[in-house]
């Protein structure tokens, strides 16, 4: 399959792909995103909403990391 500059291909799948690896055969970068639809959160809330996010590729992660939590109650 050949994908083209800004060109997109949806992947969608009701399994886990943690740990997915995905090489383009003439090493270009890429980038991925992953998300979710409809999801609720704190999980006793009303409202949904879609999540997404870029996942940076393995080689630039980092070694240590802050984490902030997310209140339960919103103001």
């Amino acid at each position: 399959m050949t994908i083209a500059a800004y060109n997109v291909l949806e992947i969608k799948s009701p399994d886990d792909l943690t740990g997915t690896k995905v090489y383009t055969a003439d090493g270009k970068p890429f980038s991925f995103f992953s998300g979710n639809i409809r999801t609720r959160y704190p999980v006793d809330q009303a409202s949904r909403d879609h999540l997404v996010e870029q996942l940076p590729s393995v080689d630039v992660w980092g070694k240590s990391f802050s984490v902030v939590p997310t209140p339960r109650k919103f103001v």
